[in-house]
């Protein structure tokens, strides 16, 4: 099955980042999983302060990663997240399950010059008035 995994790491350093998506995505390849894709995008405003683990945030580092893996190992891996501390959000979705609903979804999320999400590989079509804007 294929999963989008949306993740909000805590301010500081890029390095925390990097940590946490190398262990998800070790996590997914060890139990059998193939990672799609992986995109940065870099630290944003959350939409409203968020307090984790007696800290409040209002930014945070974002970043996508797509993968292909078990139910069994998306769960490992949203129990994974679920338990660092350096997380502030996240959520796992799953994109598709037969291989006609997965097969021309690419591996990267990017945004426009507008930041808002392009690719709607998954015929989804969200009308503007109803994004938020995040800066």
């Amino acid at each position: 099955m294929l999963y989008e995994l949306i993740a909000v790491v805590r301010p500081g350093s890029l390095q925390e980042v990097r940590e946490i998506a190398r262990v998800t995505g070790l996590q997914i390849l060890y139990g059998g999983g193939v990672i799609r894709g992986l995109t940065n995008w870099g630290p944003f405003r959350l939409p409203r302060p968020t307090t984790k683990h007696q800290t409040k945030y209002a930014t945070g580092y974002h970043f996508i990663m797509r993968f292909d893996s078990s139910s069994a190992v998306q769960k490992s891996v949203r129990r994974t997240l679920g338990l660092d501390p350096r997380m502030i959000r996240f959520s796992v979705v799953k994109l598709g399950e037969k291989l006609e609903d997965i097969k021309d979804v690419g591996g990267t999320v990017e945004w426009n010059q507008s930041r808002q999400l392009i690719g709607d590989e998954l015929g989804v079509k969200v009308p503007l008035s109803s994004v938020r804007r995040l800066e």
